[in-house]
């Protein structure tokens, strides 16, 4: 498991006064499991550094190019509620294969703590998470 992908989403893209408690979830196998099972609730993401995609920008292809246009290298680690891509490293292009219209939470970290991609479980919600500075 890389745990610092996880830890590193949390610093970088969730609010302030959430981090500590999601970072306390991650410490534990039983505290993942229920972060894990918690993204489909998550309101915990800050808007400064996450921006909602637009419907023109919402397939595979656009996504991708999206990611590749801010650096994404060609592997990514997944962080889901779908227990088959949880854990798992895959290249970019079949992990949004794999997760674009799939109806499961998932985050695919591309730079630790600079750039990844979340996909939640309502139609259209599909957010790319960009930070040049992470915070500690």
């Amino acid at each position: 498991m890389e745990a610092h992908h996880e830890r590193a989403i949390v610093r970088a893209f969730f609010v302030p006064g959430e981090r500590a408690r999601y970072l306390n979830l991650l410490s534990t196998a039983r505290g993942r499991k229920k972060f894990v099972s918690g993204l489909s609730h998550l309101d915990a993401l800050g808007s400064r550094f996450v921006r909602r995609l637009g419907p023109w920008e919402q397939d595979v292809d656009g996504i991708e190019s999206l990611l590749k246009e801010r650096g994404a290298p060609t592997l990514c680690y997944l962080v889901s509620e779908n227990p088959r891509l949880d854990l798992q490293r895959m290249k970019l292009h079949d992990a949004l294969r794999a997760t674009v219209g799939s109806g499961m939470d998932t985050f695919l970290s591309r730079i630790t703590g600079q750039l990844a991609y979340f996909e939640g479980e309502e139609p259209g919600s599909r957010y790319i998470c960009e930070r040049e500075n992470p915070a500690g």
